[in-house]
């Protein structure tokens, strides 16, 4: 199962990245099973190390992975690494790991047209030749951003930045990836005046995940955030957790999933002071308004703000830091630091001080993405 979306540990020093590395004195937890994990790096694109977009629009990866070999946890690089990894063919895609086709022939792709700058066509991809063949196009004004491919057909947001819509009316639709008919994700639509969906970030099993936003009925209550889950096979919204915005946390985020599709989130405090970067607390929603505390082994894990780059395997729930660490959540519940890769250039070690640097700081040479399963 693929979900669209990590300790701190200060690297003394770092090889190259044309060289293999191991963690050498660093303390990662042990596996016992034997298999390769894709992974994905980010290409720095200016002196602040910002990442260097491609042309989708995205932070380019092409070239800044490789694997991570288990039990040992050394790491190769591999310079035809990209965003996502299918072993059976031996194939890096340049697409994220759930846009990858259930059969894994084929994958999804947007594309601008027309003039446009943002996205506005979507291409079905052959894996082994790279032939498109075009899917849909959306309506003038529309574009379209693809979220999951499974058996269920291609979940895209189609938004109308037409010069009148101020935000942007954003909907949810289900593509037929073979002929091209699509049709609105029930559940999706808005829940009332005071409901404003946020986006819709997530498939999971049967289920598409998304945050909404609730005004106050009495106009002077703090707004709370909700997250929801609807399924895509009736349509049924439940809500699966409410923060209140007046309390302690400042953010949210939705990391990855457990193999029962339960979400596992990073509540991020408020800063103390600055730009520091607090560490979050981890839970497990297992079911509506159910938090289950997670205790990480091997160091504090600190996930890539705005970004959910796990990936759900036979092993658990595999997870990238900012600092390069790799985790593995499994079914007993472990959250273990499993192995740390190295940045891809031999750069000072100055984004590693997370009480004094907010993310925007930190070496994007060190980010890491899960780009498929441990095989």
């Amino acid at each position: 199962m693929r979900v669209t979306v990590q300790s701190a540990v200060l690297l003394a020093s770092v090889l190259l990245s044309g060289c293999a590395w191991t963690p050498g004195a660093s303390p990662v937890s042990h596996v016992s099973f034997r298999c390769r994990l894709p992974v994905g790096g980010y290409v720095a694109g200016s002196s602040n190390m910002k990442p260097k977009p491609d042309p989708s629009g995205f932070a380019a990866q092409k070239g800044a992975g490789g694997f991570v070999e288990f039990p040992t946890a050394t790491y190769q690089p591999d310079a035809g690494s990209d965003r996502s990894y299918i072993a059976s063919s031996k194939a890096w895609l340049p697409v994220p790991p759930q846009l990858v086709g259930p059969d894994q022939l084929s994958y999804v792709q947007s594309e601008a047209s027309g003039g446009s700058s943002l996205p506005t066509t979507l291409y079905v991809v052959d894996v082994q030749t790279r032939t498109k063949r075009l899917v849909f196009t959306a309506s003038d004004g529309e574009h379209v951003y693809p979220l999951d491919y499974s058996a269920a057909g291609v979940v895209v947001m189609l938004q109308d930045s037409s010069k009148d819509k101020r935000p942007p009316d954003s909907t949810m639709e289900v593509i037929n990836p073979v002929t091209g008919s699509h049709e609105p994700v029930r559940g999706t639509e808005a829940g009332g005046k005071h409901m404003i969906p946020d986006s819709w970030f997530a498939v999971s099993g049967s289920a598409i995940w998304g945050w909404v936003t609730e005004g106050p009925n009495d106009g002077h209550s703090p707004a709370s955030r909700k997250l929801i889950r609807v399924s895509l096979q009736d349509g049924t919204p439940v809500e699966w957790h409410r923060w209140s915005q007046g309390s302690e946390s400042a953010s949210e985020q939705v990391l990855g999933f457990d193999a029962d599709d339960s979400p596992i989130v990073a509540i991020f405090p408020k800063a103390a002071s600055g730009n520091s970067y607090p560490a979050p607390q981890l839970v497990l929603l297992k079911s509506p308004n159910k938090a289950l505390a997670i205790h990480t082994q091997g160091g504090t894990f600190r996930p890539q703000v705005g970004l959910s780059l796990s990936y759900q395997d036979r092993h658990g729930t595999w997870f990238a830091g900012v600092d390069g660490s790799i985790w593995l959540y499994t079914q007993s519940s472990d959250f273990m630091r499993v192995a740390v890769v190295p940045p891809r250039h031999s750069r000072p070690a100055v984004g590693y001080d997370f009480g004094a640097r907010s993310p925007v700081d930190i070496n994007r040479d060190a980010w890491r993405s899960i780009a498929g399963p441990c095989v």
